[in-house]
């Protein structure tokens, strides 16, 4: 393991005995189980370590951290924070700095070398999309509102639409269950899901779905260790201030004492600018997106009609063609004619 890799093992380490001495449950996730399977470890280029626990187990992690005197780990709680580039929580070395370049203008928001938590929630019965949407709507208003937006009281009534979401289903009165952060590649059978099993994690052990294989496919497509070259890099860190020997606190100082903070501020209203034209452009883009998809509906119905009408005629030509064939259309032949001759005298 690489010095960043180290530490994040260790936060991990620290995570592990937290939860085993508190009875807490937790579980690989994405690239981390994928590590755990094909390498019995931290993919070699990875830079995070991602896992999911149930919400109130998750919630209840954060109250025994941040009410702890551990001078090892300590915890951003990005659920909850005024400004997040996340939606879970980062367990973090206490000795480090590891933070996205998005939150550099927000020192609340700092963080060392972390491990990602992110919140295992229930999930209806039965059609599960409405509310995957209700989780969609909500977070990509708080994801932008957290990062660009200055509306503090608006914030905070995101956060609490989605607190609202995080508990609308009971965790332990659910059959079926999701991750918050990737509801549509994580969700889940609940009994399917906690039937878990132990894999080596490096020198240690992680807890991972024993249907890991069939999961890891629905949200990967497939998973292999032949990773194309050009996709083995540590992408966290390609967008991050990362310093494995120095703390937040010293960068919450260097940058509130130095020019650079005005610097920073500088290209954070250039960046917020950027932004909100590839947020406005993505919005029209879905607003077309979902016009097409109306008049899609729209064509599928009225062709769905056309060939309603088709067959209605079909049947009826089939009908006109029997009823002429018929022996009764050709015994009354003569009574027909008699009556148009009839009527053609009359006339």
């Amino acid at each position: 393991m690489n010095p960043i890799q180290q530490k994040m093992f260790h936060v991990y380490e620290e995570i592990k005995k937290i939860c085993e001495e508190n009875n807490l449950r937790y579980f690989a996730a994405g690239g981390t189980k994928i590590g755990a399977v094909l390498w019995q470890g931290i993919i070699p280029w990875d830079d995070d370590i991602d896992l999911v626990m149930p919400i109130d187990d998750l919630e209840k992690l954060v109250d025994i951290i941040q009410s702890s005197e551990s001078e090892e780990i300590a915890v951003f709680n990005g659920l909850t924070a005024l400004h997040s580039d996340i939606l879970g929580i980062k367990v973090y070395d206490a000795h480090s700095m590891f933070t996205s370049n998005n939150l550099l203008n927000h020192p609340d928001s700092f963080t060392g070398i972390f491990v990602d938590i992110f919140p295992l929630i229930g999930a209806p019965t039965g059609d599960i999309y409405p509310f995957i949407e209700d989780i969609y709507e909500v977070s990509d208003t708080l994801y932008r509102q957290r990062l660009f937006g200055t509306d503090e009281a608006f914030i905070f009534q995101c956060i609490e639409k989605m607190d609202e979401i995080l508990h609308r289903y009971p965790f332990e009165d659910s059959d079926n269950i999701l991750n918050v952060a990737n509801p549509i590649g994580e969700h889940y059978s609940k009994v399917e899901f906690l039937d878990c099993q132990s894999f080596p994690f490096e020198t240690s052990h992680i807890p991972i779905s024993k249907e890991y294989d069939s999961h890891l496919k629905k949200q990967y497509g497939s998973y292999t260790k032949d990773w194309p070259v050009e996709k083995r890099h540590s992408l966290h860190q390609e967008f991050a201030l990362v310093d494995d020997k120095k703390n937040i606190e010293f960068y919450k100082e260097s940058i509130k004492s130095s020019p650079i903070k005005n610097y920073i501020e500088k290209l954070w209203d250039i960046k917020i600018g950027l932004e909100k034209s590839v947020f406005d452009i993505d919005d029209h883009r879905k607003m077309m997106e979902k016009k097409y998809q109306q008049l899609e509906k729209s064509y599928q119905q009225l062709e769905h009609e056309k060939e309603v009408l088709a067959e209605s005629l079909r049947e009826l030509e089939s009908r006109y063609l029997s009823l002429i064939n018929s022996q009764s259309w050709k015994i009354t032949k003569p009574l027909r004619d008699i009556t148009n001759f009839i009527q053609s005298k009359r006339k």
